[in-house]
């Protein structure tokens, strides 16, 4: 297949002259370093135990090499470069993945995109491959570059390295969790109560409640949405009734804790109103997970680990897949990043999302090409909307931690090929017009598969906004 240079939005590209030296790893600051592993100078205990097990090592890795080039040579992509890399270099590769690259390699058709960087992340050049080669990859990248700071204010360097302070972290739980946590919060708020002088009163009034002299709410009422509700409603309306009292005996000549009563009241009154707002935003358990410990946050752009994201979402672009070549496309062109959703109580990655820039209708709009999740995560509608609140938040950090200026930058999501829900009534019609420069074909759900030209880069299409970019981020 003949692929073309995508040029877009950019009529006069410069090109750097920086050379890169392959026997080195990147970020070594142009210093060649020696690439023997670091048992060989800090072994964990001294004598023959070290020698023996940096003997094992040196195996490992040489039978990971071996392994690596019988997959390139079985496949028709080795060359001699492979050959004289060191054998340490191929030890972070295990067998699963191995074998799914050779799937890649066997099963589908590839223009050397994979090969080019399996093989800069093997010789440890891809970082300086990508920002400071001579290649198309490298130039692609200038000119996204040059996009990027010059035209649209943006901070290339932070949009390739965010900080941690953007990260979101959610706790999401199911219907009957968030019942037991707002119960929780009605008990601290009756308890601060019962310290006042209105004990007695709310005694008198909750007695089948009270056991011994605590204030507990019966299982059958925060296990069910309407008693709780109603229990809440019936608390607040003798809370009125005290709050009256309190008040219409706390004038001037009143004693000070009567009318410092009335004030206590009427906060703990306007909590259990809050209250009541959640637990009528509590919506039943759906179909699918509800219940998740998740971190959101921007891949590494490790090209050993990144090549597999499609994997762990379990979608198209996983290695071995129909769409499978395509992310080594994504990790090869920076004017793409991809957020992570990963489980904290395994660190595994379990969902993720391709993003990118674009002009919507001339404006400045971050595009969220699509949410994958795992098969075995899948969340319920209810979480799904939590999981994508989550992404928008991180959206949100990302660009006010990017942005050189004030600029307003909306969020949209694609319609297509979500494993979250996107509001319908979200729905807006633009011109989208795709920002960065790509030397290969792509794929992109928001223009529904695979873009072979610039001129299918540039589409009126409805998407689903999620952020007017408007309000402080």
């Amino acid at each position: 297949m003949q692929i073309n240079r995508i040029n877009y939005k950019y009529s006069t590209p410069y090109y750097r002259q920086t050379k890169v030296d392959n026997t080195r790893p990147a970020n070594t600051g142009g210093k060649t370093q020696n690439l023997l592993p670091n048992y060989y100078y800090m072994p964990i205990f001294t004598g023959n135990y070290a020698i023996i097990k940096a003997d094992n090592q040196e195996q490992d890795a040489q039978n990971k090499k071996n392994d690596f080039l019988r997959m390139l040579k079985d496949t028709n992509w080795y060359d001699e470069t492979d050959e004289i890399i060191p054998a340490q270099n191929y030890s972070d590769w295990d067998n699963e993945q191995i074998n799914l690259i050779r799937k890649q390699l066997s099963e589908y058709e590839d223009d050397g995109t994979l090969k080019t960087l399996l093989q800069t992340a093997n010789l440890c050049t891809f970082k300086d491959y990508i920002l400071d080669g001579e290649n198309i990859y490298s130039l692609s990248n200038s000119i996204t570059k040059d996009l990027f700071e010059n035209k649209y204010q943006l901070n290339y360097e932070r949009w390739l390295n965010p900080t941690k302070d953007c990260e979101v972290n959610l706790s999401i739980k199911d219907s009957r969790e968030k019942l037991k946590n707002i119960a929780n919060n009605i008990t601290d708020d009756i308890e601060l109560l019962r310290l006042t002088p209105a004990k007695e009163f709310i005694d008198r009034q909750l007695q089948p409640y009270i056991k011994n002299d605590e204030f507990i709410i019966p299982k059958k009422i925060f296990g069910s949405k309407p008693m709780l509700y109603s229990f809440t409603e019936s608390i607040i309306k003798q809370l009125n009734t005290i709050w009256r009292r309190a008040k219409y005996h706390s004038g001037e000549n009143q004693p000070e804790d009567l009318r410092k009563l009335a004030g206590e009241v009427l906060e703990i009154r306007d909590d259990l109103k809050y209250s009541l707002e959640r637990i009528n935003n509590v919506r039943r358990n759906g179909k699918g997970q509800n219940n998740f410990d998740i971190k959101i946050k921007m891949w590494d752009r490790n090209p050993k680990r990144d090549l597999f994201q499609g994997n762990f979402s379990t979608c198209c672009i996983g290695m071995g897949a129909v769409n499978g070549d395509v992310m080594a496309k994504y990790l090869l062109h920076t004017c793409f990043n991809m957020i992570e959703i990963i489980d904290n109580n395994t660190d595994k990655t379990i969902g993720n999302a391709l993003c990118y820039f674009a002009e919507a209708d001339g404006e400045l709009a971050f595009i969220i090409d699509n949410v994958e999740i795992n098969k075995e995560y899948l969340p319920s509608k209810e979480a799904g909307n939590d999981i994508r609140d989550g992404i928008v938040e991180y959206s949100k950090n990302l660009l006010n931690y990017i942005k050189k200026d004030n600029q307003p930058i909306s969020i949209y999501m694609s319609y297509r090929r979500n494993d979250i829900n996107a509001p319908k009534e979200n729905a807006e019609e633009k011109f989208f017009e795709f920002i960065g420069e790509l030397y290969t074909d792509i794929y992109l759900d928001l223009y529904d598969g695979s873009i072979f030209s610039s001129d299918s880069l540039s589409q009126q299409i409805t998407a689903c906004k999620l952020y007017d970019g408007n309000e402080t981020c």
